[in-house]
């Protein structure tokens, strides 16, 4: 009589001499007998060779029929299936096993992720994902859903926003913002630069320049003109020459030729043969009938005077205190620089100015005459004709008053012959002074005209003052008066 056994999913019929006990069973040839888990089994030979010399975990192979690859348990190759508490693919994940993914690794915003029984992902307790048609917290947008979100709350005039796939917004589809160097006016915008946007004389102001700020004009760099009384000078004479520089000023009255010093409080007397005073910034100058004297540091030092120079009838001073004076004897110019005095060729010019200005020791004005540094060149001055009385310098111009107010191209020493001069303004004047953007000058009927960009604003000065002296720094301007007051 036959007998058929069927051991694991091998099946046959066999002869009871190819028949192996194992414990309550019978396994046939070409299967052994394991133990696994502390039960019997029967377990194909190749299944129990492939995982020879190999420990559980370990990828195996079983060749021949029905080849596969597998993993080593209990050292049997056996096919990976969800259950088998080991993930592994094509598995997501087995039990508690995720592979090392979390809700982030899938989109997710947090939350914690989980393994279904079919050893696949579960993400119910997962937060959010963009895509799923929901606005979630954190997203700027989902789908149409922009939560409420327009161009305007991004500075953006007009347009369309969008949402990318990625739920990001899109703003690529806006137009017009400020800062976009186009002034948008139907959206209120008056400008659109970094930069001035014109004078603050065309909306009313006296001096300055409109700015853009917001895309709107700015009124910040605009001023008027104005007049604030400081301490006064106790003398009966006229004030004929002067500086100042915000805080301290030295000037020179008509009658007693007497500089007076101020720290901003009060002035004192200094020297009684005064002709001539002016200043640097750093260094105040008083030339005398004995010599010129220098103040730094609240200290007065002669600096001596050249050789047969007569009575000194001008002074000027640099920013690196090279002094030059004109002498009213012979109307002879000297220069003192390093601590030397040096005599000029005398300069060209039918009379003896008092009007210095220098820029170096090789590039300064006499009146109406420029050293170069190896010769005097005379100012071309057409038919204007007059006596100059100040100078200045500003935006790369050379600024001269005599009866009237004119500019001339600042030379380099290489510009010959020197450009013409050219008269601004017709308003008679004597001194001048830059004040903030405007050239400033003052006549001795006491009214100032201030100039800028070729508009012309008169400011009468204060009642009771007769003549005066202007001179100026950043947006203040000071005039030294008949009656000893000073504004």
């Amino acid at each position: 009589m036959r007998s058929c056994l069927i051991v694991l999913a091998l099946a046959g019929c066999l002869e009871p001499r190819s028949i192996v006990t194992c414990g309550d069973l019978l396994c046939p040839i070409d299967t052994t007998c394991m133990i696994v888990a502390g039960s019997s089994s029967c377990y194909n030979v190749r299944f129990v060779d492939a995982c020879t010399g190999r420990t559980d975990g370990d990828d195996c192979r079983v060749e021949g029929a029905g080849a596969f690859d597998g993993l080593c348990r209990a050292g049997i190759c056996t096919i990976p299936s969800c259950g088998d508490g080991i993930a592994r693919d094509p598995e997501q994940c087995e039990g508690e096993e995720l592979r090392g993914a979390t809700c982030e690794d899938l989109g997710h915003y947090g939350g914690t992720l989980g393994c279904t029984p079919a050893c696949t992902f579960d993400r119910s307790q997962c937060a959010g994902s963009c895509g799923n048609g929901v606005l979630d917290d954190g997203e700027p947008c989902e789908g149409v859903d922009l939560g409420a979100l327009t161009c305007l709350d991004f500075g953006m005039y007009r347009g369309e926003l969008a949402c990318t796939e990625f739920c990001a917004l899109d703003r690529s589809a806006c137009e017009g913002r400020c800062g976009d160097d186009i002034v948008d006016f139907t959206n209120g915008e008056q400008c659109d630069t970094s930069g001035p946007i014109g004078s603050c004389l065309s909306v009313g102001y006296d001096t300055g320049s409109l700015a853009c700020s917001g895309c709107r004009r700015s009124f910040i760099g605009c001023g008027t003109y104005g007049w604030s009384a400081l301490p006064g000078i106790e003398t009966r004479h006229f004030v004929t020459h002067g500086w100042f520089d915000g805080n301290r000023a030295i000037v020179l009255t008509s009658g007693e030729n007497i500089a007076y010093f101020d720290n901003g409080i009060s002035y004192t007397k200094l020297f009684s043969t005064t002709v001539a005073v002016t200043g640097n910034g750093t260094h105040l100058v008083a030339a005398t009938e004995f010599g010129v004297e220098l103040y730094a540091n609240g200290v007065w030092t002669s600096i001596g005077a050249p050789a047969n120079t007569g009575a000194i009838l001008g002074v000027g001073i640099d920013a690196t205190s090279t002094v030059v004076v004109m002498s009213n004897f012979d109307c002879g110019a000297y220069l003192y620089a390093n601590g030397v005095w040096t005599t000029l060729p005398d300069p060209i010019q039918d009379y003896c100015s008092s009007a210095i200005l220098i820029r170096s020791a090789t590039d300064f004005w006499i009146g109406g005459s420029h050293w170069n540094g190896a010769e005097f060149e005379q100012m071309r001055l057409g038919t204007l004709g007059f006596q100059t009385s100040d100078l200045e310098a500003h935006d790369g111009m050379l600024l001269f008053a005599g009866g009237t107010y004119g500019l001339l191209g600042m030379p380099d020493t290489s510009t010959h012959p020197l450009p013409a001069a050219t008269v601004v303004s017709p308003v008679t004047t004597y001194n001048l002074a830059i004040v903030g953007d405007a050239v400033c000058s003052f006549d001795h009927a006491a009214t100032m005209a201030c100039t800028i960009d070729g508009v012309t604003r008169l400011s009468p000065h204060p009642a009771g003052v007769y003549g005066a002296v202007l001179d100026s720094v950043g947006t203040e301007a000071a005039v030294t008066m008949a009656d000893g007051g000073r504004s």
